[in-house]
């Protein structure tokens, strides 16, 4: 059963899609492993709209937590990132639609 109508939605009308991001030093894991988290800087959800807009984000738990505030320069580089990221994963989604 389809999470919205899909033949009524219009390109750009389609809920918004939440992104897993672990920032460990210069690196960024979107859909981290357990692993990758556990020694994440910072684990963010980050939801982003068809446009690859931003429309939440939350921070979450690390194996890090405590032991030093993460700068905003990571949070802005990883809301940077997540819409092109967003974008390819709605087109990806998009085409197995289409195929199914």
């Amino acid at each position: 059963m389809p999470l919205y109508p899909a033949a009524s939605a219009a390109v750009g009308d389609v809920p918004a899609i939440t992104l897993l991001v672990a920032a460990v030093g210069e690196n960024l894991f979107f859909d981290p492993t357990k692993e990758e988290m556990a020694v994440a800087d910072c684990v963010l959800a980050v939801s982003v709209d068809y446009d690859g807009r931003l429309v939440g984000l939350r921070t979450l738990e690390s194996g890090t937590v405590g032991e030093g505030a993460v700068g905003r320069k990571v949070i802005k580089r990883i809301v940077k990132e997540c819409g092109p990221v967003g974008r390819e994963v709605f087109e990806s989604l998009e085409s197995i639609v289409k195929a199914g």
